[in-house]
């Protein structure tokens, strides 16, 4: 009886919050502000979003808008009403980063040890999640606790990635 074996290796180097060497490489980036339509503020904070994403890019030589989306920014706002009375909105954000990781196709013959197919990794894009959370904040806020918050978080996502790419940014 023969056996073959179909093996797929697929592993992704990994640091504590994610795998992000790339030589120091421009990166892109898209930020989308989801809510339903009565949420007058989900324009506004993805404009806010976006502008201080890219201005934190621009500030440490990172920023390209030509290159693909490597950073993803998402948040979905809702509102949050006491009777007819807006108190406040509940806003999920997510942060995540398109890493590469690479896959080995290999088949084995059992008779004979044999090895067929692919010897060398295949780079392929993996969207990592970086960090996500919820804010909840009263209506007089706008929107600004949640943007804050994802800022923060992609503020030290920036510090990371300029550790681990340190030798390639200088």
């Amino acid at each position: 009886m023969k056996i073959v074996l179909v093996l797929l290796i697929f592993f992704v180097p990994s640091v504590a919050f994610g795998y992000v060497f790339n030589e120091c490489k421009p990166l892109g980036f898209s930020v989308k502000v989801e809510g339903p339509p009565e949420i007058d503020i989900a324009e506004d904070m993805e404009k806010r979003l976006a502008t201080a994403v890219e201005t934190r890019l621009r500030s440490a030589r990172l920023f390209d808008y030509i290159t693909v989306p490597r950073i993803e920014v998402t948040l979905l706002v809702v509102e949050s009403r006491v009777g007819d009375r807006l108190s406040g909105y509940a806003t999920a954000y997510r942060f995540g980063y398109l890493t590469w990781a690479y896959t080995t196709d290999r088949m084995v013959d059992s008779e004979t040890g044999e090895v067929f197919g692919s010897t060398s990794p295949t780079p392929q894009d993996v969207l990592s999640w970086w960090d996500m959370g919820v804010v909840v904040e009263p209506a007089s806020g706008q929107g600004s606790y949640a943007v804050e918050s994802t800022l923060e978080m992609f503020d030290e996502f920036i510090l990371e990635y300029l550790r681990i790419n340190e030798d390639y940014c200088n």
